[in-house]
């Protein structure tokens, strides 16, 4: 464990064990209603959920209890389940250890004694580690399995893993990032400064990258930010977030020091473009096709299909152009409509749905995507052979057409040279060369993929 702190050794296994307990002896609950005052515990459920079992100062009669049960199912009554308001936590221990919760929801009355549980994150004011550092539960694999390292910028300060298995590299100017495995979960840990201004954004971002490169949906279960405090985080959502996608580049076992070399450009060249554009949508995008993946092939491919679309419709507009013959014809062909002698059936619904496929500057609905996929392969940003991937699997997914054991077949290859396209529109933004995993002749190998910056 890259740490030298035993307290926040025991924190890490406890919470990993689901025994992990704080007791509180000031608890204050609020919301826009009301403001509750007493005593209580943060525990671990089984599942890996932190509740409170909270004891009221306020002690209510048992004519008082009944009719609080009474007026809170006779008000949810008409509900399919029960609704509770949410409340806000900000309580202390005996050492003046100050924590904090934003959302914490009660699924009964409340009473002398009542559980609530947590819906976000546990945050404390206090420091227990001596780094920045963020644990990730479960078995991952990470480009160094099987390297052993040595040499790396953290020091003698800290303590290595069992076996040093370790990937290093710089992520911006005097900030490595050092990932490392553990037992069974792995650990990142942020050189830096004392004084470099680190907050939870970055973290997040930080672990946005880690899965990206993973294809992966990882969620930690604790972050410590040296002079911030930490973070403890509900295990449930990660442990069902089984979501996998086809990663830019295999992780399952290492090949030497310039295959690690591309996933440590890669995680760079990600974490760069989006540090440069703040109101970047480009991880909700990707999430999305991660989470897509989890469900039924199927609608994995019109997720694939549809968030290329966003991809073009958001980054690459520029490369739309507009047809001039295509207009002229839609012009024409609305023109004929109009004329009284011109008699077919709904002939109003069908002018205005041609003049609907008219596009308007800065109407991003009307953005032909066809048109910018071939204008960007013109460009060699993209391989124009993906393009006919992307047609038939828009189509056949978005209008619900049923597939022969033979059209199968050729559905589950669209989905993968969509893939292929998927990660070579991203490649482009955040200006990456170097080798990824590549679909072609029912295998994967490893392609490279040259930044085209002549654009």
């Amino acid at each position: 464990m890259l740490t030298n702190d035993n307290n926040e050794k025991e924190l890490i296994k406890a919470l990993l064990a689901n025994k992990y307990e704080i007791d509180l002896i000031g608890i204050e609950l609020s919301n826009e209603k009301i403001k509750l005052c007493g005593k209580g515990y943060i525990f671990l459920d089984h599942e890996g959920n932190f509740l409170l079992k909270f004891f009221s100062d306020l002690k209510y009669s048992e004519q008082e209890r009944l009719k609080l049960i009474s007026d809170y199912h006779s008000q949810y009554e008409s509900s399919t389940h029960l609704v509770s308001d949410f409340y806000e936590l900000k309580a202390e221990d005996q050492n003046e250890s100050v924590y904090e919760c934003q959302k914490l929801i009660a699924k009964s009355p409340i009473d002398n004694v009542s559980i609530f549980y947590l819906q976000s994150r546990l945050n404390a004011s206090f420091n227990i580690g001596s780094s920045t550092r963020v644990i990730f539960s479960g078995k991952y694999s990470v480009p160094t399995s099987g390297l052993l390292c040595s040499k790396t910028t953290v020091g003698d300060s800290f303590e290595y893993t069992d076996n040093k298995e370790v990937w290093e590299f710089e992520l911006i100017e005097n900030i490595p990032l050092v990932f490392s495995k553990f037992e069974d979960y792995i650990e990142l840990i942020i050189v830096h400064e004392a004084n470099t201004n680190l907050d939870h954004q970055f973290i997040e971002d930080v672990i946005k990258f880690f899965g990206f490169v993973l294809g992966m949906e990882p969620e930690p279960v604790y972050i410590n930010i040296v002079d911030k405090g930490h973070t403890l985080i509900n295990r449930r959502n990660m442990l069902q977030a089984k979501s996998s996608f086809i990663p830019p580049l295999p992780i399952n076992h290492n090949r030497g020091n310039s295959y690690t070399e591309n996933h440590s450009n890669l995680f760079k060249a990600y974490f760069i473009y989006l540090w440069n554009n703040k109101n970047c949508s480009l991880p909700v995008i990707h999430k999305r096709v991660v989470s897509g993946s989890r469900n039924y092939l199927y609608a994995f491919g019109l997720i694939l299909a549809i968030q290329i679309e966003n991809l073009c419709k958001d980054y690459y507009k520029n490369y739309y152009i507009k047809d001039d013959e295509f207009l002229k014809a839609l012009d024409d062909t609305i023109k004929l409509l109009k004329q009284p002698t011109t008699l077919i059936k709904n002939k109003i619904d069908i002018i205005s749905r041609l003049c609907q496929m008219k596009p308007k500057d800065g109407d991003r609905s009307k953005l032909n995507v066809k048109n910018i996929l071939n204008n960007l392969s013109k460009a060699d940003i993209i391989e124009d052979a993906l393009i006919k991937s992307w047609i038939d699997l828009r189509s056949v997914t978005a209008h619900g057409d049923e597939y022969s054991n033979k059209d199968w077949n050729k559905f589950l290859k669209d989905i993968f040279y969509c893939t292929n396209l998927y990660y070579q529109l991203i490649f482009n933004l955040i200006k990456y060369s170097g080798s990824y995993s590549y679909f072609d002749n029912n295998q994967y190998i490893l392609k490279d993929y040259l930044y085209n910056d002549s654009q």
